[in-house]
């Protein structure tokens, strides 16, 4: 038991990436993941308006998965300009998030900038990363702007619009895996 408490205690001095505190979570299921994408979006918007309207809540987001939860929907990122090889390729973290998400937890933004109503757009595809993958995708250079395609050398073109602190995505005792973030409004 002296093992377990150790490792415990050990778990609690590492930073989650985000600030928990005060953070309510729970899990919404689409009784019709069919409906229009219009229809969702008005319900996204009805609903986190009316979160934000319940006393004491000062934020409220959605997200496909929260972090610590374990990882993930995962793809591949391609830069563009730069050979695909297959050797290099690794699981990179897809997260559709609403607007709110990144201010809500409190993840902080590390360049460019967050996603916003000008980025429910198809091509290219606007997304935020965080550190893991700019580090591991653009190492030494600065990654806002630049281009990728998601899934594949010839997927979905994508353009870095910021690049935000990394979160323990993949559970809190190992590393933060590259991640990828989308506005839940484009892929709804």
């Amino acid at each position: 038991s002296a093992i377990l408490v150790t490792h415990l205690v050990r778990l609690t001095r590492v930073s989650p990436g985000f600030t928990a505190d005060g953070v309510l979570t729970f899990e919404i299921t689409a009784k019709d993941p069919s409906k229009e994408t219009v229809d969702r979006l008005q319900f996204h918007k009805r609903f986190l308006t009316t979160l934000e309207g319940i006393p004491g809540v000062t934020n409220a987001a959605l997200a496909s998965s929260v972090p610590l939860s374990g990882c993930c929907f995962s793809t591949t990122l391609y830069p563009e300009g730069r050979s695909a090889s297959p050797d290099t390729v690794q699981r990179v973290s897809f997260r559709a998030v609403s607007q709110g998400f990144f201010s809500t937890l409190q993840i902080p933004i590390r360049a460019g900038r967050l996603l916003d109503a000008r980025d429910v757009r198809d091509d290219p595809l606007a997304i935020v990363i965080n550190e893991s993958a700019a580090r591991t995708y653009w190492p030494g250079q600065n990654a806002v702007e630049a281009y990728a395609r998601l899934g594949g050398p010839e997927g979905t073109r994508v353009q870095i619009v910021g690049i935000v602190g990394d979160v323990r995505n993949d559970g809190p005792g190992k590393p933060t895996v590259p991640e990828v973030y989308l506005l839940s409004a484009v892929v709804a």
